[in-house]
């Protein structure tokens, strides 16, 4: 027999900065000849995940929160309030992805034409205007027009905009005991992908000019953490090797689309690991103190707290 394990659990934030969350593992034992037919054990995996997700859901008393996709006042357009209270949430960029990815496989063409992805873009950012908007330095309505136009006729002409694999979850969560002496810790994995081989786990990054090898580095560490979370499904799925990528749009006059792919560090996975550990034992031991930054401090949510610090 063949044992596969999903777990789920969300936090949803309520007034007066407190929060309340649910937990859910469901585990069931299948026959062990599921591992020589892997399209049926991942229909398996992910019924699996379906129910945790749903129990979840049950006990909270709500749908799915969308921390990504917020109402304006929280800084996005992408949701709109209408008369009788109920939030409308449009899809996030990769669930619209995987959307299309899964029509590709069904030989289905659910590619709109730009024009009309640029009027999803203007009735989301019309369809709340509860708070002002506080726009960059040069930048009004008009030129992020402009700017999304161009991103979008970027990501059009990409080969990520046709995805032809199976695709196992979209900003899929995952918690687990990672670290020894640390809480579990909980990732979410915007894209969950695979081909047979290898399984691949893709974040997709927007940044203002294109990334390097520093870049990577700086970004590697939470990469490495993602696939410790992601091993047992790998091991589900027949002990895949994983593939772990960045997807990476530009918001320049010309926008690129880029994948990166990084090469798994043993030694930075460790030292990755060694950093959180020292941090939780900062934390437990009440070790807090200024940590003065003229980039940061502008925008610092606990200024007032750091200001008031005497010792």
């Amino acid at each position: 027999m063949l044992k596969l394990n999903a777990g789920f659990s969300r936090k949803v934030g309520e007034p007066n900065y407190g929060s309340r969350g649910a937990s859910v593992n469901v585990e069931l034992e299948v026959e062990s000849g599921l591992i020589s037919d892997p399209d049926a054990l991942m229909t398996r995996i992910r019924n699996l995940f379906d129910i945790a997700k749903r129990s979840v859901d049950a006990e909270l008393g709500s749908a799915p929160a969308d921390t990504h996709n917020t109402a304006r006042t929280s800084g996005h357009p992408g949701n709109r309030r209408p008369a009788d209270g109920e939030v409308v949430r449009y899809a996030t960029t990769s669930q619209v992805r995987a959307i299309r990815a899964i029509c590709n496989r069904q030989g289905v063409e659910p590619h709109p034409a730009l024009e009309e992805l640029l009027a999803v873009y203007d009735s989301a950012w019309h369809a709340d205007t509860t708070a002002p908007i506080q726009f960059g330095k040069g930048e009004d309505e008009g030129s992020l027009h402009d700017l999304a136009r161009r991103m979008l006729a970027a990501f059009q002409g990409s080969p990520v905009w046709r995805l032809d694999c199976t695709i196992l979850g979209v900003e899929e969560e995952l918690r687990a005991p990672v670290i020894p002496g640390c809480p579990d810790l909980l990732g979410r994995i915007d894209l969950v992908l695979t081909d047979s081989d290898p399984l691949r786990l893709v974040d997709f990054k927007t940044v203002r000019s294109r990334w390097n090898g520093t870049k990577i580095t700086e970004h590697a560490p939470q990469m490495l953490l993602y696939a410790e979370l992601a091993r047992p499904l790998a091991e589900a799925c027949g002990n895949l090797p994983m593939q772990l990528e960045w997807i990476v749009l530009t918001k320049t006059q010309s926008p690129t689309i880029e994948t990166h792919v990084l090469t798994p560090d043993l030694r930075q996975l460790s030292r990755t690991k060694a950093v959180v550990q020292r941090v939780w034992a900062s934390i437990q031991a009440g070790s807090f103190y200024p940590s003065p930054s003229a980039m940061n401090c502008s925008s610092c949510s606990y200024a007032q707290t750091c200001n008031r610090w005497e010792r």
